[in-house]
């Protein structure tokens, strides 16, 4: 069977917009733009310290993180905002010292520029880090369990199609025997 290379990246793009993963980096992009806006504005025109204006445009950029990733990336619908809201809110106060710290160690202790420290304090701190606890701790995925569960986050068309009576997968019975790992 030979495989279009022009269905490829459609295919691939849409895999990827699909992906909670996909829709929350997008979300973290723009939330960068207002941080690097806002601590560049705190540090330049406001004439605050280098920790301050790090801070206050994680503020700002973690208000619009929160709520694109709770409507945008993860689609959270459930009513309860309070739980969900502290332990983003803990979470980031706590990456957002630890951001504020590299960002003073990479600018004040080794020189760089505050705009490239700032990026790569974001790039070590938000962009891995807080992208796992949003999924896994924030915004944790509904426990699900059986076959149709199993189908929809693996996306195995033999498992969907057994979910629809097309297709009987094998079974192993009450009999068989487990194989040991001995």
């Amino acid at each position: 069977m030979r495989m279009e290379w022009g269905l490829l990246p459609k295919a691939l793009l849409s895999w990827a917009w699909r992906s909670w993963a996909t829709r929350s980096l997008a979300a973290g992009a723009v939330a960068t733009v207002l941080d690097l806006a806002v601590g560049l504005v705190c540090l330049h025109v406001a004439g605050l310290g280098t920790r301050w204006g790090a801070m206050a445009g994680v503020a700002v950029g973690a208000a619009f993180t929160f709520f694109a990733n709770r409507y945008f990336a993860f689609r959270e619908h459930n009513p309860n905002l309070a739980k969900p809201a502290l332990k983003f809110l803990l979470t980031t106060a706590l990456a957002m010292l630890a951001h504020g710290q590299l960002v003073v160690f990479m600018r004040d202790g080794l020189g760089v520029p505050f705009l490239l420290a700032k990026l790569a304090a974001d790039l070590c701190v938000f962009t891995f880090g807080q992208l796992l606890l949003l999924r896994f701790v924030v915004f944790p995925r509904p426990v699900e369990s059986g076959l149709p569960a199993l189908a929809e986050q693996t996306g195995y068309q033999s498992l969907q199609l057994e979910r629809e009576g097309a297709v009987e997968l094998p079974r192993r019975s009450s009999r068989q025997a487990v194989p040991s790992r001995g």
